[in-house]
């Protein structure tokens, strides 16, 4: 299974904080079990985004778009 992981604040610059990359590795990590693939983090000035992904047909061929 995949899974997503996220905050968002809209007066929020999460882009200038090293914490919030912390907290949402900390949460992509505990979603690892769920999707062991792949894996990625986004943060832009209003939210944070993680996902994981677990490949069932194309495990070598394919990456999921963050």
């Amino acid at each position: 299974m995949c899974a997503i992981a996220g905050f968002y604040r809209a007066n929020a610059d999460f882009t200038k904080k090293e914490i919030y990359k912390s907290k949402i590795s900390a949460m992509k990590n505990s979603l690892i079990h769920r999707g062991p693939d792949d894996s990625n983090i986004y943060c832009s000035k209003s939210a944070c985004l993680a996902h994981t992904r677990l490949s069932v047909r194309d495990l070598r061929g394919s990456s999921q778009p963050m």
